[in-house]
């Protein structure tokens, strides 16, 4: 790599993923207002925040011993996902089996609503399915990423680990199992690679910053 090239990549990454430290004196810090994310250096290690229209996250990612300031992994939406939808994609799973199938929960920036968004598939069997993934319309986000199980429980699989890791993506994944019989859900929190099955003792609900 030339000096030009590894200048350019510098300036690059100091724009889209830079790198603050924690100040002690918690007042002054400015959590992220546009989406982003950046990295935060703080006394418990290394931090990344994440902004997004409907989240914002702050999420422990390495430990270290530093000299900077106290920070708190925090999770914050502005809205609940509405039952309704969930049940609605429970219909869907009851009518795909014995086959998985799976939808996306959207957020509306704009109007601020919510909306259900089956799947379409390249491939689907009872224990696998190849979603063609949608192109949403500008102000539009993925919320909750949704499949089903069938007979099977509500867990994710090493293959659900191992997509949800590389797809670096922000959203919530969900499966509901044993659709005929009481029903079992399983969700977790998944933050650019970082899985966070117990995020819903972390979630705030409230306005973003």
């Amino acid at each position: 790599m030339n000096a030009q090239h590894a200048s350019m990549i510098d300036r690059f990454l100091a724009t889209d993923c830079p790198v603050i430290t924690m100040p002690h004196d918690s007042e002054v810090f400015e959590p992220l207002k546009t989406p982003g994310h950046r990295l935060i250096v703080a006394a418990g290690g290394l931090y990344k925040e994440i902004r997004r229209a409907w989240l914002h996250a702050i999420v422990h990612v390495a430990r270290a011993q530093t000299p900077f300031g106290e920070l708190q992994t925090t999770l914050s939406m502005p809205f609940q996902v509405p039952e309704n939808l969930l049940v609605e994609f429970l219909h869907q799973a009851r009518a795909a089996a014995p086959n998985e199938t799976a939808a996306w929960i959207v957020f509306n920036e704009g109007d601020r609503s919510l909306r259900l968004l089956p799947m379409e598939y390249d491939g689907v069997t009872p224990v696998h399915l190849s979603i063609l993934r949608p192109m949403l319309a500008a102000g539009e986000h993925l919320v909750v990423d949704l499949h089903s199980h069938h007979q099977m429980s509500a867990y994710f699989s090493r293959t659900d680990d191992a997509d949800d890791i590389a797809s670096n993506e922000v959203k919530i994944a969900g499966v509901v199992g044993t659709i005929h019989q009481n029903p079992t859900w399983n969700f977790r929190m998944c933050l650019e690679g970082v899985l966070m099955p117990d995020f819903l003792k972390l979630l705030r609900l409230k306005e973003l910053p």
